[in-house]
């Protein structure tokens, strides 16, 4: 048999062409990037702070996005009053009050011009994140609709990403899904004998994670079998399942509670 190197090529080359356009691998992408986004978001939230609080050190915020838009428009020296009233409403006349009265160091404009760029740059950081969250909800909920509405979609393309793709979810045994993600613990629990991972990307679920300790490695084992059945719908039969799955793993979750009564 002659070896057709022309024919090989091509078929390596489709066979990479259908992998990268397949919807695994958009979603992969996607969460990939929402994660580096939410660390640069993090980061310059984290600096935006720091530099707006020589500014105006009385303003709190707890909300990371809320913070760099008033920091993107805020002037202390000249204070824009209806955006700051379009954003907090009444609440808006006691920041005012604290700007009047604040310790901070008034900028001239130059400086407040490149804090103010920051601040926007930080809060588009924010947006395209979001605007990210919401296409990835968008593409998983059809390329995965049982493992999403089962499991949530941010969870459902974090197991994909993290096994690989759907097949290869949908190809794992579910003691292997009920760990996915804990892979550090699992190695130190091998390697020292530190007790075994309960649960990996699946505590993220509020059953799992909303749930008493003593309680969370049951459910996280009846958790992980669901997916397994509902990621094997998804990736080979097309089946949509997960009303019936739903109504028996809630069915289990009551069983398990019951025993502890």
């Amino acid at each position: 048999m002659v070896f057709d190197r022309e024919k090989f090529l091509k078929k390596a080359a489709d066979q990479l062409s259908e992998e990268i356009a397949s919807p695994d691998y958009i979603i992969i992408q996607t969460i990939n990037s929402i994660e580096d986004l939410n660390k640069i978001a993090n980061l310059c939230s984290e600096r935006l702070r720091e530099w707006y609080s020589i500014h105006f050190p009385e303003f709190k915020s707890k909300d990371p996005k809320k913070y760099a838009q008033v920091a993107s428009f805020f002037d202390r020296k000249n204070p824009n009053k209806e955006k700051l009233f379009e954003l907090f409403g009444q609440e808006a006349e006691q920041i005012l009050h604290l700007s009047y009265n604040s310790i901070g160091v008034i900028f001239d404009k130059e400086d407040m011009e490149a804090l103010q760029s920051f601040a926007s740059f930080t809060l588009k950081v924010y947006n395209q994140k979001e605007e990210l969250e919401n296409y990835l909800k968008k593409i998983t909920k059809k390329h995965a609709p049982n493992l999403s509405s089962f499991c949530g979609e941010f969870i459902a393309a974090k197991l994909i990403q993290k096994a690989g793709g759907l097949k290869k979810l949908a190809q794992m045994p579910s003691s292997t899904i009920q760990v996915l993600g804990a892979e550090k613990a699992l190695f130190k629990h091998l390697k020292s004998g530190t007790p075994s991972p309960k649960h990996g990307i699946i505590f993220q679920h509020p059953l799992i994670s909303g749930n008493k300790k003593e309680f969370r490695g049951k459910i996280a084992r009846k958790f992980a079998s669901k997916i397994a059945i509902l990621s094997k719908a998804d990736a080979f039969s097309k089946n949509l399942i997960v009303d019936q799955i739903k109504k028996k793993f809630e069915n289990q979750i009551k069983k398990i509670l019951e025993k502890s009564k």
